[in-house]
Parts: C-alpha cells; sequence; structure tokens
C-alpha cells in the first residue's frame, strides 16, 4: 500500500510540474537560450470593424483571442496589445511599453520566425519575417486594421481607428505595406495585429523520456495493485 501511494504522489507531481511548465501553444523560437526574453506578433483569425475610437476595445479583442487560443491569460500572458492608433493614441508609444528594451528584444510570428531584431525595427524598415500567421500558428492572409503610418508608428492622420476611413495594411507584405496598404469605410470587418509582453524562454525543455517514465510509474502501481488482488 506504502509503495503504491508513493509511485502515485510522484507521478501526480511529474505530471503536474509538466503542466505548468510546458506550454504547446505559444511558439519558443528555435535556438533561444532558457531565460532569454522575446515577443510573439500574430494576426488575429477573428475580425472586427475599425468604428471605435478607443483602444482598449482592440487590446480586449487582441487579448481575448490569445486567450481562446490558450496564449493569453491562462499561461500568464495578460498584456497582448493590439498595434493600432487613434486620434488620441499612437501604437509607437504604447507598445513600447512592453519592452524592456527597445533595442535589443526581438519579435517572432507564431512559427518561430524571426519578424524584427528588436522593437525599432518594426518602423520604417524591411520586416525579416511574414505576419500572416493566426494566433493558432495557422497560415492566414488578411487585410489588418491599423490606423498606424509605416513610416514611424504614430497615427495615420485622419485615418485612425474610427475615423470613417481607416488605415489598414495586409499581414502578406514585408514592406510599408504591412501597415500602410489602403485605407476603407470603417464598418468592413478586417483582422487586428497582435504583440504579446515579454516571453521568457522556459528553462531546460523537459525530455520526451520524462513523460514514458511517468507513465511507467503509473503501471507498475497497476501491477503492484494487481498481485495485492
Amino acid at each position: 500500500m506504502k509503495n503504491s501511494c508513493l509511485l502515485g504522489a510522484m507521478c501526480v507531481s511529474i505530471f503536474a510540474f509538466v503542466a505548468t511548465t510546458v506550454n504547446a501553444s505559444l511558439v519558443v523560437p528555435a535556438g533561444l537560450s532558457p531565460g532569454y526574453k522575446y515577443h510573439v506578433i500574430f494576426t488575429t483569425k477573428q475580425t472586427t470593424d475599425a468604428t471605435s475610437s478607443s483602444i482598449t476595445y482592440y487590446d480586449n479583442f487582441v487579448q481575448s483571442a490569445t486567450d481562446a487560443a490558450g496564449i493569453g491569460s491562462t499561461i500568464g500572458l495578460h498584456g497582448w496589445l493590439a498595434i493600432g492608433s487613434t486620434d488620441t493614441v499612437d501604437t509607437y508609444d504604447r507598445l513600447a511599453s512592453l519592452f524592456s528594451s527597445t533595442t535589443n528584444v526581438p519579435i517572432y510570428n507564431q512559427v518561430g520566425v524571426l519578424v524584427a531584431a528588436n522593437y525599432s525595427s518594426l518602423w520604417g524598415t524591411e520586416l525579416l519575417g511574414v505576419l500572416n500567421y493566426d494566433e493558432n500558428g495557422n497560415v492566414h492572409v488578411a487585410s489588418v486594421w491599423t490606423g498606424t503610418e509605416y513610416s514611424d508608428g504614430y497615427s495615420a492622420a485622419g485615418n485612425e481607428l474610427g475615423k470613417t476611413f481607416t488605415q489598414y495594411g495586409t499581414s502578406e507584405a514585408t514592406g510599408r505595406n504591412w501597415l500602410s496598404y489602403s485605407t476603407s469605410d470603417n464598418f468592413i470587418n478586417r483582422s487586428m495585429y497582435a504583440l504579446s509582453e515579454e516571453v521568457t524562454v522556459p528553462g531546460v525543455p523537459l525530455p520526451p523520456a520524462i513523460f514514458l517514465f511517468g507513465s511507467g510509474l503509473l503501471g507498475l502501481i497497476g501491477i503492484s495493485r494487481k498481485k495485492r488482488n
């Protein structure tokens, strides 16, 4: 009985540890060492119109998308923000608050491809990777509301979110069109870009053998109980 309880406790501990340290949905780019910081950017699968002039509305929209995909509040990431500008809020200024350093923390898309070497590289330069992946890591080519100028990350004057004609980009572009493709009536539904708060690469990944070990312990428990019966 004691051996069975001990094995059971060990299994519970192993699988509880795995459940709190492993997340299959949020990408961890290859080659990054444990403790390294990075950000994730994606294009929402869901769409919204651009009639609201409240940036909070768009932040809540992208946070809901991450929560539904399992890469938001459930894993402790409560600070996803929309890449968008209103007539009172500029994208560049508000998103900079997510970075401990705007010059050396990289940004990756949801399949682990480097998009920008740092925050400053998002604006006015060619992106290193495309943004046409959604929160689940699936290809998603879409037009995306931004209200933002490519050159500096500030508001597109007269075409911000909430304006009758709002600026949008396209997720398959790496040049200026990712932010500043054209403008259209704000009641049309389009995607949004979402940018994460800083994510830290977890400690040494657990090898597949740990799962086999746990399964083996469960098997031993079963054998032990059968022998007693």
